[in-house]
This record gives structure tokens, sequence and C-alpha cells, in this order.
């Protein structure tokens, strides 16, 4: 297991779910950086609370799970992504039928005063001719009731008609907000490069201090090596030379004649 070994009580709660479930969660399997694990992070605070947890019998299958951290999702959470292989092998491929051209009516006329209160009128009127007939049968009324509101909200708000089935266009997106939305963009990508920018000068700090230090260390450890060598070899010089001077002179004591008074005694 890799990842922070912190745990709180929410999280005992969810492994105990997983132990009595059999579920893994997949965070933790796979070593990552640090930065690739937590999921979410508020200034110096940061932790890992949101899993992509599967079944053990998935456990296999899952390649890999991290956390992508230029994906601007909106929030302080980070995108988590989870590889799982071999789940639609037996999937059978369907071609697209791609249409030439869908047809949207404007519902966004309806917040018209003047088009709002001509679509009430003729659903009014649509609706009296409905009851007048008589020997109506439950769906062939529903048939005919949904028919007249899709024909008088064509006629009333009218359609658009748009041929690229994959461009979603909404009333709310404009340049404005397209410009807006690249804006934020831009400046989530500026605060991870600082961010990165600082771990990246904090890392080279700390190579700098990690080479300087041990070499300035090591140095006066030889100097204090040298320093003490060259006092112990003094002091054993000393010392030596001590000894030597006291044997020689007990050596002198010893056979040295007994000194005389100076007067000579006739036989």
């Amino acid at each position: 297991m890799f990842g922070d070994k912190r745990v709180n009580e929410n999280g005992e709660s969810l492994l105990e779910v997983c132990l009595e479930r059999n579920l893994v969660v997949t965070n933790t399997l796979f070593s990552h950086k640090l930065i690739h694990m937590y999921t979410w992070q508020r200034q110096t605070e940061r932790s890992m609370i949101d899993f992509v947890i599967v079944d053990e019998r998935l456990r296999a299958k899952v390649k890999d799970t991290r956390v992508y951290r230029g994906t601007n999702v909106g929030t302080d959470h980070f995108l988590v992504i989870s590889r799982i292989g071999g789940l639609f092998n037996k999937w059978r491929h369907r071609p697209r039928v791609r249409m030439s051209e869908i047809e949207r009516v404007r519902v966004e006329r309806l917040t018209e005063e003047q088009v709002r209160n001509q679509y009430q009128e003729r659903l009014n009127e649509r609706f009296r001719e409905l009851l007048k007939k008589d020997n109506y049968e439950i769906e062939e009324f529903w048939k005919d009731f949904k028919c007249g509101i899709f024909d008088i909200a064509t006629q009333v708000c009218g359609v658009s008609k748009r041929k690229d089935v994959k461009i979603r266009m909404n009333v709310w997106w404009d340049g404005e907000v397209k410009e807006m939305v690249a804006l934020k963009k831009k400046a989530w990508m500026d605060l991870l490069a600082t961010r990165a920018n600082k771990r990246m000068q904090g890392n080279i700090v700390c190579r700098k201090l990690n080479t300087v230090v041990p070499r300035y260390m090591s140095g006066l450890i030889y100097k204090c090596i040298e320093t003490r060598a060259a006092e112990r070899a003094i002091f054993c010089f000393e010392m030596r030379a001590r000894f030597e001077m006291r044997g020689i002179a007990r050596y002198t004591a010893a056979h040295d004649p007994p000194p005389t008074c100076g007067v000579d005694v006739g036989v």
C-alpha cells in the first residue's frame, strides 16, 4: 500500500465497509508521487478524500489510479482517473448513425411575455377543440394533445437547425463566457506552475545544502583530526623525552663513584 498513512474516523469507517463488502481502494495500490495521490488541497493542508473503490474480483484488472492536477474541474478537489482493463471486451461495436440535420424548438423564447401569451392562447384553443369531440380513447387523445403542443410550440417559438451533432449550442455560452473560462484556466495553470517552481527552488536549495554542509563539516573534521593528531604526537614526544631523561639520570646515579671529602688518608 502506498500514500498517506494517516487515517481519521471517516477513513476507519470506510475501511470497515470495504472489509465487510470485499472492496478495494485503488488509490493506494500504485506507487506515485504524493502530489499525484492527494485529491484535495487548500493552502498547506492536503488529504486523500476522493477514492475509486472496486470489487475484489476487479483488483487484477485495475491498471492505474492517480490524480491529474492540471485538469480544471472548478473546485479545490483534483481529478481522479482509474484505468480498468477488460471491461468492454464483450461489447459489440455499433456504428453511429449520423444525422444530417437536427431541429430544436426554441423554447427560450417563452421567456418573452408576448410569445408566452400567444403560446398559452393557442394551446387553450387547441385543448377546447379536443374536448368538443366525443368517443375519444385515452391513447388517441394523448397523441393528438402531444402533437398539438409540439405544433403550436414550433409555430410560435420557431425552430433552430444544426448540422453538426457534436457541437452543443447553449444560450448562456457566448464570447464573454468563453473568454472568462479561458482566463480561469490560465490562472489555474499559473498557480500550479508557481507551486511547482517554489517546490523546485526548495529542492535545489536542499540539494545545495546537502552537498555544501557535508563538505564543510568534513573539512572541519579533517582539521580537527589533524590538530588532535599533532597534539598527540607532541604529547608523546614530550613524554618520551621525559622518560629518557629520567632513565639517563638513574643510569648516571648508579654507575658514577660516590663523592669524596677531598682528604687523602695515608697508611
